[in-house]
């Protein structure tokens, strides 16, 4: 399959777009804080910016997708297996993330929320609080598939840029990075090591976005 020069170009402007869409997610983070209890996290839902944060991410997982295409088209010819292996698990991941943020905004921020504010009836609020509390029960449990089509596609687009030159030899190294940060993320989470969880979690974000602006410029030098 040859795939032409434009074609690599829009790709890197998808991931441009991306990585873009990453730092502003990244600062919106600074616009609410976490919630203390039930009714502020029901609150959290009317902040604006809390609001503008769900909608980039889920933009944000639209060109993700189309990032990760260009650069297994990129390597597709010298690495099919790995690359091929490495998308799928990537599609897995934002179909995963299509539907939780898709859930959490039109359902749960839009619906129950604005329900559970303007109940009267405590059993109706015990009712809206039981949707909202198992949606994020069900929520919690796919983190993990979350994180292993995270973990693993990293780990194999790294290997399939492990024997290259030049400029690519970064996407290596920042790939591998990924893969590191967010291993260590995981391990500190499901082990209950609190104090490892809060700086890791800003160092994969900060990773992931880098990762994006690196490969904007690899696929743009074609």
């Amino acid at each position: 399959m040859n795939f032409k020069d434009s074609f690599f170009k829009s790709m890197a402007v998808c991931s441009f777009i991306t990585g873009s869409l990453g730092l502003i997610a990244l600062f919106l983070v600074f616009g609410y804080g976490s919630p203390a209890d039930f009714e502020e996290q029901v609150a959290m839902y009317s902040n604006p910016l809390y609001e503008s944060r769900e909608w980039v991410v889920f933009a944000m997982i639209f060109f993700t997708l189309l990032t990760f295409w260009g650069v297994t088209a990129r390597k597709l010819k010298d690495s099919s297996g790995l690359v091929s292996t490495a998308f799928l698990l990537v599609l897995v991941n934002s179909l995963t993330g299509i539907f939780l943020q898709a859930v959490g905004i039109f359902t749960v921020n839009n619906n129950w929320a604005a329900k559970y504010v303007e109940a009267g009836e405590e059993a109706t609020k015990s009712a809206i609080r039981g949707y909202i509390t198992g949606y994020y029960d069900i929520a919690g449990a796919m983190v993990f598939i979350l994180l292993i089509t995270t973990i693993t596609p990293a780990f194999l687009y790294f290997l399939s840029t492990w024997k290259s030159k030049g400029f690519e030899r970064l996407v290596c190294v920042v790939f591998l990075l990924n893969f590191i940060a967010n291993l260590v993320w995981t391990l500190a989470f499901y082990s209950g090591q609190g104090w490892l969880v809060s700086p890791m979690t800003w160092v994969t974000r900060i990773l992931w976005i880098i990762l994006f602006f690196v490969i904007c410029a690899w696929l743009w030098r074609g």
